[in-house]
């Protein structure tokens, strides 16, 4: 079940989402000269950028933070693509899945919740990863 295993991920992909962003913060301040030691009150010359610009614009080229922008963007595809995957379940069914990937909530508790027993939250379950693994290489390529 290749879906399942990237519904286990979904909280780790927020994670490390968070984490890079605020890894690229953290190197942006690395990479910005003392703001005392840079700027002053006279006026730049015609066609000059400021040391504090120039480093802005090395942010765009700056291996690390390009590395940690492409980790960004990899762990926000799976999201998407989960997003995409659960959109494609009746409401009933996305519930559940969402309690149980996204709220760590054991089957007997959704059963609790939903007004089903334990085994009908199994059976709910691996039914709607079965569809989703059907529709999943079709959504991966698109």
């Amino acid at each position: 079940m290749e879906t399942e295993k990237i519904f286990d991920n979904y909280n780790m992909y927020l994670a490390r989402i968070s984490l890079y962003e605020s890894k690229i913060e953290d190197r942006k301040v690395e990479l910005m000269p003392a703001l005392t030691s840079v700027l002053s009150h006279c006026p730049k010359a015609h066609n000059n950028t400021s040391t504090v610009e120039r480093t802005v614009l090395k942010w765009d080229d700056d291996e690390e933070i390009l590395k940690y922008q492409a980790i960004i963007k990899a762990s926000q595809a799976k999201i998407d693509l989960i997003n995409r995957l659960l959109n494609m379940l009746n409401e009933e069914t996305r519930e559940i899945i969402k309690m149980s990937k996204f709220e760590n909530r054991s089957q007997f508790e959704i059963g609790g919740i939903m007004g089903y027993s334990e085994k009908t939250i199994m059976r709910k379950m691996a039914a709607a990863f079965r569809k989703m693994d059907m529709i999943y290489p079709a959504l991966e390529s698109g």
